[in-house]
């Protein structure tokens, strides 16, 4: 998830604490300080955010300012959107969202499988509609868009609707069905791992595997490399 607004952070109370991990370590430590360092702000930071974001979604659920509210069966979290425009997970438990479907315009429709799993959809347009698998807590899935022809066969003419709404989504196998982009249908398994959110302003041009962990090689539009790596 990305920042929005600027936060302030505690550096004097983390520095102290991180200094008392160096000096009992020794002068040595430096790199280990530092690495103790950067691991207390990136988590600080993230926790922080976090809460804020639920914190401002747990309020406009009590207050009924929601636009869309799908809770799972169990109602240990839900789907929402404040502004119509973005599907945020939000975790009553573990107090942690997650962006499911960003910047869309329209009503969010969200159908829950079980109480990890869903089907969540918006229109994108006119005879078209966008949708997505989401597995908690930070999974998406989008098949490729199938044109689907009926009555409009010639190719050169808008299709009679089009979506990539997955065919069969299984959650004994743990697999789902859909379209490929060459117009095939294929079965797939259900990611292992979490969806991967680029860096702004970067694209991958390739990943590999290092020490079992997965490295994706990033580069901006000036040629700047960068190297991510994921648990």
């Amino acid at each position: 998830m990305h920042l929005k607004k600027k936060t302030h952070y505690p550096v004097s109370a983390i520095t102290s604490a991180a200094r008392l991990t160096q000096n009992t370590l020794g002068k040595k430590s430096t790199s280990i300080y530092l690495g103790y360092l950067v691991f207390i702000l990136l988590n600080w930071i993230d926790n922080c955010y976090a809460d804020a974001r639920f914190d401002v979604f747990t309020h406009a659920i009590q207050d009924h300012k929601t636009c869309d509210l799908y809770y799972n069966p169990s109602k240990t979290a839900a789907i929402a959107s404040i502004k119509c425009n973005t599907a945020i997970y939000i975790n009553f438990k573990t107090h942690k969202t997650y962006t499911v479907m960003p910047h869309q315009p329209g009503l969010i429709f969200t159908v829950w499988l079980n109480d990890t799993v869903a089907n969540v959809e918006t229109s994108c347009g006119s005879g078209c509609t966008k949708s997505l698998i989401f597995i908690a807590p930070n999974t998406t899935i989008a098949c490729a868009t199938h044109e689907y022809r009926i009555q409009n066969l010639d190719p050169y003419t808008p299709p009679d609707y089009y979506h990539n709404r997955p065919l069969l989504i299984d959650l004994k196998r743990g697999i789902y069905v859909c379209y490929d982009e060459n117009n095939t249908i294929q079965v797939y398994p259900f990611p292992r791992h979490a969806s991967i959110h680029p860096p702004k302003g970067y694209f991958a041009n390739k990943a590999s595997l290092v020490n079992n962990r997965l490295v994706v090689h990033y580069e901006d539009r000036h040629g700047h490399a960068r190297q991510v790596a994921y648990q």
